[in-house]
């Protein structure tokens, strides 16, 4: 069975998910889902969670609580805004890698929900602090304030909820970013994010922080940070190339079932009358399955076949085009990587991705 993506992981791992989903529903039920009231509740989960294995929080790490309280706002926003699962396909993670989005706008993107949630296989090569590798982001866009991208990684088996909190980042790119290209956005809210550890590093020893242990968690984020950094700038960049393809080429999509979903809820889910859709897909939510979209299905058959043993790429990008009267109109297109072999030919098997196939949803 394939693993499952990090929100199901969270869902069926971490003992404060449960208790945080029902919180957030009661305070949606009564209009109060704000940021402050959710973050309370976060807090009060986490706390009562690690009171149940015998710890108060005051003893912990600042930077592990932290990390917990970042990771449990994110899945709770995506859970109570549509728990949107995008997946890719093998051939599309790996051409995203040999693609750059410099001319593409956070304004230009067209985002098909506020908050979405993007998988794909964890490779070696793209591992945070820890070395675990990263598996996704959570994807959480306020229009005219922030895009928040929030990395998920895949812990070694048998290491407790509790102890995964090396291996994640929350890049937040303001809306004073937005105009700049992607590639530009990333850097510059990185930037702000190594400032903000920096000022917060220099008033605490200024005026000399009485909170134990604040002084060396900050100073231990501004050496991940550092470490890390060009590994955070290939994540990003991943994350933007797959809103740009979500945009560009929503045909491109197949909407299934995780494998192991009741079969006879599965159907009831697809069908009949919308308080039977309601209820079955509600039991599958309880049971731990969920529904995920997978992109890049309309290429993926080429991506395997006769590649050379020593192939290289050159690297593609996104551009604005100019279409429609005049030229005065602006669509999304992507010039694709394509794959070279040792002769400098191109290979007749590359990706290609001018007219996706479209496909089906369940």
């Amino acid at each position: 069975m394939q693993p499952l993506p990090h929100p199901l992981r969270f869902r069926a791992e971490w003992p404060v998910a449960q208790e945080f989903e029902h919180r957030l529903q009661e305070l949606s039920e009564h209009g109060a889902l704000v940021p402050k009231a959710a973050h309370e509740q976060a807090m009060q989960a986490l706390t009562r969670a690690h009171a149940v294995r015998g710890v108060s929080v005051k003893s912990m790490d600042l930077r592990a609580f932290g990390v917990q309280a970042m990771q449990t706002l994110a899945w709770g926003q995506w859970r109570m805004h549509g728990s949107k699962v995008y997946m890719l396909t093998p051939a599309l993670r790996d051409a995203f890698a040999h693609s750059d989005v410099s001319e593409v706008r956070v304004d230009d993107l067209d985002f098909p929900h506020t908050s979405l949630y993007i998988g794909f296989d964890p490779q070696d090569d793209l591992c945070l602090d820890l070395g675990w590798p990263v598996d996704g982001a959570y994807v959480l866009y306020a229009p005219g304030v922030s895009m928040r991208i929030v990395l998920t990684s895949r812990a070694p088996q048998g290491v407790p909820w509790f102890d995964r909190v090396g291996d994640t980042y929350d890049l937040r790119i303001s809306a004073q970013h937005f105009g700049l290209d992607m590639e530009a956005a990333i850097d510059a809210a990185l930037a702000d994010d190594l400032n903000d550890l920096r000022q917060a590093h220099a008033k605490m020893v200024a005026q000399g922080s009485t909170v134990p242990g604040a002084l060396q968690a900050n100073q231990t984020m501004i050496d991940i940070h550092l470490r890390t950094r060009d590994t955070l700038r290939r994540v990003m960049s991943l994350v933007a190339n797959t809103l740009c393809y979500l945009s560009a080429y929503p045909e491109d999509q197949q909407t299934q079932w995780l494998e192991g979903a009741p079969a006879r809820l599965v159907e009831q889910s697809q069908s009949g009358p919308p308080t039977q859709v309601r209820r079955a897909r509600s039991k599958l939510w309880a049971l731990g399955h969920t529904r995920v979209t997978r992109i890049g299905m309309a290429f993926e058959p080429e991506a395997t076949q006769g590649a050379s043993k020593h192939p290289h790429w050159r690297r593609g990008h996104w551009r604005m085009q100019a279409h429609g009267p005049a030229h005065s109109l602006r669509k999304l297109l992507w010039i694709h990587p394509v794959r070279v072999n040792r002769a400098g030919m191109e290979e007749p098997d590359i990706i290609r991705v001018d007219v996706p196939r479209p496909t089906t949803s369940p």
